[in-house]
């Protein structure tokens, strides 16, 4: 949560009160400079990009700036949008995930890329953690 509000920019206060759970506001000086979370999907499939989309969306402060089909318009697109991170599937035409995420790192290192995939081989989670990708869900 606290890297959430640090990338739009607001302040994280905790506030517990007995019985009564927990309330964790997000608060910025002025609400029209609270930045939003961009986001690129990279993923092949649209029925995929689509569904991501409509998760991500749900929340207010996250912004899908665009959508990749392949690795090659991944890069490319990070290189025009500089999204703050990147939803990249492994198995994509042109480039594949893995090599798309190596050149995004390389030349947007402050990008976060988050490693979608269906395969549990311990090996590709090895691969992408070694990449320097900031997640892998399956």
């Amino acid at each position: 949560m606290q890297y959430r509000a640090d990338t739009i920019g607001a302040t994280l206060t905790i506030e517990r009160a007995n019985r009564k759970g927990t309330n964790c506001p997000l608060s910025s000086s002025n609400s029209h400079d609270m930045k939003k979370i961009t986001v690129l999907l990279a993923d092949d499939h649209i029925v995929v990009r689509e569904g991501l989309r409509m998760l991500v969306e749900t929340e207010g402060d996250i912004e899908v700036v665009g959508e990749a089909k392949t690795g090659r318009e991944a890069v490319d697109m990070t290189l025009q949008l500089h999204p703050n991170v990147v939803v990249m599937d492994i198995a994509m035409p042109l480039l594949n995930g893995l090599q798309a995420t190596r050149q995004i790192l390389r030349i947007a290192p402050a990008t976060k890329v988050l490693i979608l995939s269906a395969h549990a081989d311990p090996e590709y989670v090895e691969q992408v953690v070694l990449l320097g990708a900031s997640g892998v869900s399956d």
